[in-house]
């Protein structure tokens, strides 16, 4: 998948109406870490995420968090922050058992791209992890 059909798929999905949430506590951002709108996303990141995940529907909109397809997509962003060549993309995933994944990758200067880490998370535990793998 390309990094602009990856960027297609969150512009297509982010049309649909609001949806049940699981309840994630607020996250404040600790400077210098920023969170990144997916329409800057960097071109391999959003490679990567095509690759490494799928469609992602955008924070807030329906996807199929129970068992149940509706949406058809069992995947909806939470965040994407970063911390110089650290990049960390959190997201829901439904299916037979909800959870949360927090995903991290380093993006040379050069644009090249490397996975680092995959972690599951809850609600509860998704912030803590995307900040330990920030400042990893």
């Amino acid at each position: 998948m390309s990094a602009w059909a990856g960027l297609a798929g969150f512009a297509a999905l982010a049309l649909a109406g609001a949806a049940e949430a699981q309840d994630i506590p607020p996250c404040p951002l600790l400077p210098p870490v920023e969170e990144i709108e997916v329409a800057k996303l960097p071109p391999a990141l959003l490679a990567s995420l095509g690759r490494d995940v799928g469609l992602i529907v955008l924070p807030g909109k329906p996807f199929d968090a129970a068992g149940e397809a509706k949406v058809g997509v069992n995947h909806r962003l939470i965040w994407v922050r970063r911390q110089g060549t650290r990049w960390v993309v959190a997201y829901e995933e439904g299916g037979a058992s909800y959870h949360d994944v927090v995903l991290s990758y380093e993006i040379g200067y050069d644009g090249s791209i490397a996975g680092v880490r995959k972690d599951l998370a809850f609600p509860s535990t998704v912030c803590m992890l995307t900040e330990r793998e920030l400042w990893r």
